[in-house]
């Protein structure tokens, strides 16, 4: 069976919003919580989760593609047809998925943080959920570099 994923409705004044990355290819494995996206409406920025265990049968809307509130941005197989011993294999391929991500997984408060800060994300190991960078990395990751500055100086 399969699930939409829709675009969350963030704002009551704008009927669309952005796409700003996807945390998740066609094919990936996700189970129930896994952060899926980021969308953007206006200046408020959110991260759009799955709601089931499953596999992404279809990325509808690219990255800065506009979308309106509501809409669905991706659709998730729960493999419910398939018999028992073809579900065990995309938890392997979930694994070998994370190895590769897309990007690095952070916030988006995180990501702004670490544009106003010049922090390379890439260069980041999240303390967050499930690795996922979050503010206090990026600015214990921040930190070190005053220091040094003030020492050539």
């Amino acid at each position: 069976m399969t699930h939409d994923v829709l675009m969350p409705r963030l704002s009551d004044q704008v009927e669309e919003g952005v796409l700003v990355a996807w945390f998740v290819e066609t094919g990936s494995v996700v189970q129930r919580g896994d952060l899926l996206a980021e969308v953007q409406v206006e200046k408020t920025s959110s991260e759009v989760h799955a709601l089931q265990d499953g596999r992404i049968a279809e990325l509808r809307v690219v990255p800065g593609g506009v979308v309106a509130q509501g809409a669905v941005l991706a659709v998730i197989d729960d493999n419910s047809a398939q018999p028992a011993a073809m579900t065990a294999r995309p938890a392997a391929s979930r694994e070998s998925a994370s190895t590769v991500p897309a990007g690095p997984a952070a916030s988006p408060a995180a990501r702004r943080l670490a544009r106003e800060l010049g922090v390379n994300l890439a260069e980041l190991r999240g303390s967050g959920p499930g690795g996922r960078i979050v503010e206090a990395d990026v600015r214990a990751a921040a930190k070190p570099q005053p220091r040094g500055a003030e020492g050539l100086l």
